[in-house]
């Protein structure tokens, strides 16, 4: 019948789910990993093609299971993985390595919701976006300097000084 049918297709499509998730949730693992290891935990240094491909599973991920929301989220985190991984705290000053990692812990949690078959938690990649806006906020934000240097201080120097000194150094 076509309830049997339905349900059979919705168990199919949450074993896939369950699936796809669940290989996203390692790949983020591995870049957490990568991460922790530019923080100088680790001995290892992580490798930017490697984690551009963990990056790029987790996005055809997103992209098989229609999640667009969540792509538009990821792409931000991806941003700043590599840039951290890349340049480390030239990227990302220390002060905001916290709400990257808060970011990447509220992607964390949308995914492991979807893959126990919950509905979509929005709100997880609306929390990771006010993260990383407040990155981007922060770069934005110049410091004044601590001093003033003076634009008038050129001196206006008479030929006649000049002839002086040449004067005065000459042997």
């Amino acid at each position: 019948s076509d309830a049997d049918t339905d349900t059979d297709l919705n168990s199919d499509f949450h074993r896939v789910t369950q699936a796809v998730m669940r290989e996203c949730l390692v790949n983020l693992t591995r870049i957490k990993d990568a991460m922790s290891g530019v923080m100088g935990q680790t001995e290892e240094r992580a490798d930017l093609v490697e984690l551009d491909v963990l990056l790029s599973g987790i996005n055809s991920g997103f992209s098989i299971l229609g999640k667009e929301r969540a792509l538009v989220t990821l792409d931000k985190v991806g941003g700043h993985i590599l840039g951290f991984v890349r340049d480390g705290s030239d990227h990302l000053p220390l002060e905001n390595l916290n709400r990257l990692a808060d970011a990447i812990v509220s992607l964390e949690y949308y995914m492991e919701t979807i893959q126990n078959g919950r509905s979509e938690p929005l709100y997880m990649l609306e929390n990771a976006d006010r993260c990383l806006d407040a990155i981007a906020e922060a770069s934005l934000t110049t410091t004044t300097p601590e001093f003033e240097v003076p634009h008038d201080a050129t001196v206006k120097v008479e030929a006649a000084d000049t002839a002086a000194a040449d004067n005065h150094q000459a042997p």
